[in-house]
């Protein structure tokens, strides 16, 4: 049976935030979190928020729309780091993009423990309609999830 890979997610915005908002998403989610991003082709005013090296796989697709998406609860999508120093340095500037800009919500939890895996997480939310849980595993001995990729 062929096997799925996550290639992006969209989510509505309201009308006119991808212009007047533009400057803060490339310096919050390139310049802290590390990701690319680029307009989306002759396509209308889309942007995308690559996670993968700059090709718009692994990404968020964001559209203005007037019936724009509200996440108002648990909702959010998941980022895999390699380390808990990774996450710690992340939640850093985290708080220090926060004394430029209160406009972003941080949630930290405490490490924590699940079926074959411990992990260090914090929520956080800016600008968008959902939160970026930004995450780092630590998997027990031969629980390591199967590594993804193309057919040779």
């Amino acid at each position: 049976m062929p096997q799925a890979r996550f290639n992006h997610i969209a989510l509505s915005v309201p009308p006119g935030s991808l212009t007047e908002h533009r400057a803060d998403i490339e310096k919050f989610y390139g310049g802290v979190l590390g990701a690319n991003v680029f307009d989306y082709g002759g396509v209308g005013n889309y942007l995308i928020i690559s996670f993968d090296e700059g090709f718009p796989s692994q990404s968020l697709v964001l559209n203005e729309a007037q019936d724009y998406m509200r996440a108002p609860g648990f909702d959010h999508v998941g980022l895999e780091f390699e380390t808990y120093e990774e996450v710690d340095k992340l939640i850093g500037a985290c708080k220090e993009f926060k004394k430029r800009d209160d406009r972003i919500e941080i949630d930290e939890f405490p490490d924590g423990k699940d079926d074959g895996y411990e992990f260090r997480a914090c929520y956080v939310k800016y600008l968008l309609p959902m939160r970026m849980d930004i995450q780092a595993l630590k998997w027990e001995p031969g629980r390591e999830p199967k590594q993804w990729c193309y057919g040779l």
